[in-house]
C-alpha cells in the first residue's frame, strides 16, 4: 500500500530527519522489498503450481503483509498487477520502477500535508481514489487482453502442496509480516 508504513504528518511535524527516513523507507526500501520478497520469491516459488496461483496467492500474502485492513484491497490489485508484470517481463524491475513511482507521489503529497493541513485530507483522498481508479483499469485492461493462464486439473491438484511446502510462506512470509508490524507499531507510538 502507498502509505501503509508512511507516519502520520502529525508525528512528523516538520521534522526532516523522519520525512528523510520516511521518504527512503516508502520510495525505495520498500518497493524493492516487495518486489524482491513477493513479485521474485514467491511469485516463482508458487508458480510452480501454476502462473495464476502464483499471481493470486503471492498477491494475496503481500495484502496480508501490509497489517492494515483498510490498506488490503488496494495492497493485492495492485500486486496483481505488478505480478502478471513481473511474468509479462520475467523481471522484478518493471513492478519495482512502477511500485517506486505510486509511493513516491503518495509520499509527496503527505509531506505536501504537513504544510496545508487545511486540503491534505481531501487531496489524499483523492489521490487514494484515482489511484485506485487507474489501478484497477490497468489491470483489468491487462487481464482482459492477456488472461491469467487457465489451471490445468494437475495443477489445481499441485497448488496445496506447493503452498504448503514452500519454504517462502513457511520462513519468510511470517518473518516480514512481523517486521511489517513492528514498522506500524513503530510509527504508531514513537
Amino acid at each position: 500500500s502507498p502509505t501503509a508504513y508512511m507516519p502520520s504528518a502529525m508525528y512528523i511535524e516538520k521534522d526532516w530527519t523522519l520525512v528523510a527516513a520516511a521518504a527512503l523507507c516508502n520510495c525505495i526500501v520498500i518497493p524493492a522489498a516487495d518486489g524482491l520478497i513477493f513479485r521474485g520469491l514467491a511469485l516463482k516459488n508458487l508458480s510452480r503450481a501454476s502462473q495464476r496461483f502464483g499471481i493470486i496467492t503471492s498477491s494475496l500474502l503481500c495484502a496480508l503483509a501490509t497489517c492494515s485492513l483498510p490498506a488490503m484491497l488496494p495492497a493485492f490489485l495492485m500486486s496483481l498487477l505488478l505480478c502478471s508484470i513481473t511474468v509479462k517481463y520475467n523481471s522484478v524491475i518493471p513492478s519495482v520502477l512502477i511500485h517506486m513511482a505510486v509511493n513516491t507521489s503518495s509520499m509527496i503529497i503527505s509531506v505536501y500535508s504537513i504544510f496545508a493541513w487545511d486540503q491534505s485530507e481531501l487531496l489524499m483522498r483523492v489521490w487514494t481514489i484515482i489511484t485506485l481508479v487507474l489501478g484497477g483499469v490497468f489491470t483489468f485492461i491487462r487481464l482482459i487482453k492477456e488472461p491469467l493462464p487457465k489451471n490445468k486439473p494437475e495443477q489445481r491438484r499441485r497448488a496445496l502442496p506447493v503452498l504448503l511446502t514452500s519454504a517462502f510462506v513457511i520462513l519468510l512470509f511470517p518473518l516480514y509480516a512481523l517486521t511489517s508490524l513492528a514498522t506500524l507499531l513503530y510509527f504508531m507510538y514513537m
